[in-house]
């Protein structure tokens, strides 16, 4: 658990996990909606926004860029709140990008793998010593469906991974001060409090939770405990918004 570090670069803030950052050959970063460039306020990294699909590819490009990654070369996915994933190489990647998943693994080097988020629970994964990292994207559904813990399963069983060795980041997203759920959706889930007759379900300890369950230490996880819904300047919320079409972005890279 700890603060991020917050980057500005070239007008772009961004956040980094400060146990990612101390890995030499990874780059990552969660993005924001600040941006010093009045041409680019309301920074958005949604890949899906046709009327403002130019936009969106500098906006990759320019904070890939920003933060030492390769801005040719980045894989997203068209997320349905499941728990599939896709495994990324140097042959494939290109016919991954926008397929329908929530989480996306790889162990080449210079492609960026990474989510958008408006509320749901980015998370990136990283096998410092096996050079294995992953970007997952874990709304409420996703979380359910276990699907941090699938794709940590799937690096350690079947891309020789080690729990030991395995860092994971938690970036920003809605907290459990604000994530307000009907007594149906309350009952899927063990971190819960209720206020006022009112539930609300912690996501951030949920996805704690599937990590941990796997070995990984908790000196091993990064928990930023940022909320998308409180923290109106900084960050986009589909849920305060009401459907927002602004997304921020997680992305992670072997360099």
């Amino acid at each position: 658990m700890g603060y991020p570090i917050i980057k500005n670069k070239e007008g772009l803030e961004f956040l980094c996990s400060s146990k990612i950052e101390k890995i030499n050959k990874v780059r990552h970063f969660f993005s924001t909606r600040i941006n010093s460039d009045d041409e680019f306020n309301n920074f958005s990294l949604n890949a899906f926004n046709e009327d403002k699909k130019e936009k969106i590819k500098i906006n990759y490009e320019k904070i890939l860029k920003s933060a030492e990654m390769n801005e040719k070369c980045f894989v997203y996915l068209k997320q349905i709140h499941g728990n599939n994933f896709y495994v990324v190489d140097d042959k494939n990647y290109k016919d991954i990008i926008g397929k329908e998943g929530d989480a996306l693994i790889t162990s080449s080097k210079n492609i960026a793998v990474g989510v958008l988020t408006a509320d749901c629970v980015p998370v990136l994964l990283c096998d410092y010593e096996n050079n294995v990292i992953a970007a997952v994207h874990a709304g409420w559904r996703g979380t359910y469906q276990n699907i941090t813990s699938i794709v940590i399963d799937y690096m350690i069983k079947e891309m020789g991974c080690c729990e030991k060795t395995i860092i994971a980041a938690i970036g920003p997203s809605i907290g459990p001060c604000c994530f307000e759920v009907s007594f149906d959706t309350a009952q899927k889930f063990t971190f819960v409090h209720e206020k006022n007759k009112k539930y609300y379900v912690d996501l951030w300890q949920e996805n704690i939770n599937q990590i941990l369950k796997y070995g990984i230490p908790k000196s091993n996880i990064d928990m930023f405990k940022l909320c998308t819904y409180c923290n109106r300047d900084m960050f986009f919320s589909y849920r305060r918004d009401n459907g927002t079409n602004g997304r921020i972005g997680a992305f992670i890279q072997l360099v």
